[in-house]
């Protein structure tokens, strides 16, 4: 809870503890790094979607009307555009992993004091809730986690995406 501009209370026992204007700045600037990297990676998957639909479209239509002559630069297309788009999605998750270790840093040295646990005594901040669940980037992946962590279902989708656009050609 907020107190006054620069003081937070925190903590079991509610002590009162200066945020300095640096740690302001610092867990802002990465607090802007990680939105606007976030925001870019998806951005970038609606583009995909939007390419991708356009390109499908085009094949179908190129079927239909029999206009086989487009459909190899078609393919080729679609491919490097899935291909593309998954290089973008890898260089976005990273730098995204960047400030979350920022944030996550500021948050068990700044923001949330040692003694600001949960009823199992275990950290409550967001980014160390989520090391302790092991959903952080590096982390060891289980199967479960697998399914549950976002990077993979969209780079699944570009893989896949990318071999119909190869299985297309190959019909050529």
């Amino acid at each position: 809870m907020v107190k006054d501009e620069g003081s937070l209370k925190v903590g079991n026992e509610m002590e009162l503890r200066e945020v300095d204007d640096r740690n302001k700045l610092q867990f802002d600037y990465a607090w802007k790094w990680f939105e606007s990297h976030q925001r870019q990676r998806m951005i970038m998957f609606y583009y995909y979607c939007i390419i991708v639909g356009i390109l499908a479209n085009a094949l179908v239509a190129s079927y239909k009307e029999s206009y086989s002559i487009i459909r190899i630069p078609i393919g080729i297309m679609g491919f490097v555009t899935s291909v593309a788009f998954l290089l973008f999605e890898i260089r976005n998750r990273w730098l995204c992993k960047v400030a979350e270790d920022l944030l996550e840093k500021l948050e068990n040295e700044v923001i949330f004091p040692p003694d600001f646990l949960d009823k199992n005594g275990n950290k409550m901040g967001p980014m160390s809730v989520d090391t302790r669940i092991g959903m952080r980037e590096g982390q060891k992946l289980t199967i479960k986690r697998l399914f549950l962590k976002h990077k993979y279902w969209i780079r699944v989708m570009y893989v896949i995406v990318a071999l119909c656009f190869l299985v297309f050609l190959s019909r050529q």
